[in-house]
């Protein structure tokens, strides 16, 4: 427990917590949020250890794909030099295995990096291939708007409320474009884009739950991110091999709501 920054300080919180939980529960109370949270059993070192699990599977996911894009995609196409979202994962899983003010940040700034990200690669894809001097300024704008963001959750406050309203009016525009690629496209799996899309806000309602967790492990955002999983399989079965593919092909491997997409 040491190796993840726990203190005895930490500890002793911890165990204050859960005998808080205790008396409310004995007294037929509802089960207290502390500081805006939930109550969670630790496992080893892990704080969250379902939402932990889920985000490193999500990775996990993710650099299977990459991998396999690699293989798969000429390196001469168009979209070949775009990434996944390993890093917004791999800073979720370390946040959910430990939550500091340092962790929290890293999540919660690379998770909106992901938001802005699909923004600018669904701008590359619809826009950017013709007119790179187009996709060279709104690079250069969402850019500003992720430095805008990060600045004043840093340096002015760190607002809960602002930032969900932030990512979710980004990701709104984000949701919107895409559906609007899936209409128009005649690629035959532009349906497995839009089903992805779909999905995604499905399951990013469970956030609007917002219960106890499940034998004090399993919450709304555990099963957001469990759920994200087997969203992979869908866009990764949608790879052609690589006999099919062209120069010119319209592949691309992007993110999207936190989702490494490959297409």
């Amino acid at each position: 427990m040491g190796l993840t920054g726990w203190t005895c300080r930490d500890d002793c919180k911890y165990e204050c917590m859960w005998l808080t939980v205790r008396l409310y529960v004995q007294g037929g109370h509802r089960v207290p949020q502390f500081h805006g949270k939930w109550p969670f059993s630790r496992f080893l070192f892990f704080q969250e250890p379902a939402s932990a699990f889920a985000s490193f599977l999500n990775g996990l996911a993710g650099f299977i794909m990459l991998l396999r894009y690699k293989a798969t995609v000429p390196p001469a196409s168009p979209m070949y030099p775009t990434c996944v979202s390993l890093n917004a994962w791999f800073w979720s899983t370390v946040f959910h295995t430990r939550d500091t003010a340092v962790t929290e940040k890293l999540d919660y700034f690379c998770a909106s990096a992901v938001v802005l990200h699909s923004v600018y690669l669904c701008g590359v894809r619809t826009l950017g291939l013709q007119r790179p001097a187009l996709i060279s300024i709104l690079r250069a704008f969402l850019l500003l708007i992720l430095a805008a963001h990060i600045s004043y959750l840093t340096l002015v406050r760190f607002d809960y409320g602002y930032n969900m309203a932030a990512n979710a009016a980004i990701g709104l525009l984000n949701v919107a474009w895409w559906l609007r690629w899936c209409a128009r496209t005649r690629l035959p799996h532009g349906w497995k884009c839009a089903a992805v899309v779909l999905l995604l806000q499905a399951l990013a309602l469970l956030e609007l739950l917002d219960f106890p967790p499940l034998f004090w492990v399993l919450d709304a955002h555990a099963l957001w991110h469990i759920g994200t999983i087997p969203l992979n399989v869908l866009f990764y079965r949608s790879v052609p091999p690589s006999p099919a593919l062209k120069i010119g092909a319209c592949l691309k491997i992007g993110v999207l709501g936190g989702v490494p997409l490959l297409w």
